[in-house]
């Protein structure tokens, strides 16, 4: 009986207490955090995330010279925005190549793992250079190709559906920009929580008055 008196009380202290006038499909998360896996053969000189007209260098990671291994950084975005990445590669000498994949548990869109769907240029100013789409020479998915040869196996920790791309002159273009484009979908708040909360707000009004009477 106890337990039937306090549901009533949550339920019905939403309507004593009505904090939650705000329309509740308007409430979104704010941001979402977004993990980046790549790596490049020979070297990733640096990175960036550009939100608009705002350009931010991301740090580069321990493997940033060594294709074997992949760096990963999760960064935190706001949602509602939309978002080009932009690595900066370069070569040694033989075949060149590039792996990424972008992944989030909040929701976003877009072009994720690297594929003949991103960009690239050899132009030294990415932001006002000419892109053109990448080119394909494998999968991380243990097919037979030079990386997967020299590495026995896939990349770990990249997505295998990535696909290993660069300029169609992947022996010859030493220098090498990649870009992508994804979206950070809001995130609707649940109704049931808001309505939980105002609901044990109402319930400690409720006991209050009790008290004071």
């Amino acid at each position: 009986m106890k337990k039937l008196v306090i549901l009533v009380l949550l339920l019905g202290s939403t309507l004593l207490f009505p904090i939650t006038a705000v329309a509740v499909s308007s409430i979104t998360a704010m941001t979402a955090s977004v993990t980046f896996d790549y790596t490049a053969d020979n070297i990733v000189d640096a990175w960036y995330v550009k939100d608009g007209s705002t350009v931010t260098s991301q740090s580069l990671g321990d493997n940033w010279d060594n294709w074997k291994l992949k760096d990963s950084l999760t960064i935190s975005l706001t949602a509602g925005s939309s978002y080009d990445v932009i690595w900066q590669a370069s070569d040694d000498g033989g075949v060149a190549g590039f792996l990424a994949a972008i992944s989030s548990a909040d929701p976003i869109s877009g072009n994720l793992l690297s594929s003949t769907s991103w960009s690239v240029t050899t132009e030294t100013d990415w932001e006002t250079a000419t892109w053109v789409p990448a080119t394909y020479y494998g999968q991380n998915n243990g097919s037979s190709h030079i990386w997967t040869q020299v590495n026995k196996g896939p990349i770990t920790g990249i997505d295998q559906a990535a696909d290993w791309i660069w300029t169609d002159k992947n022996e010859t273009d030493n220098n090498v920009f990649i870009k992508t484009t994804f979206a950070v979908n809001s995130v609707p708040v649940p109704a049931a929580f808001w309505l939980f909360g105002s609901g044990l707000v109402g319930l400690v009004g409720f006991r209050r008055r009790r008290k004071s009477s």
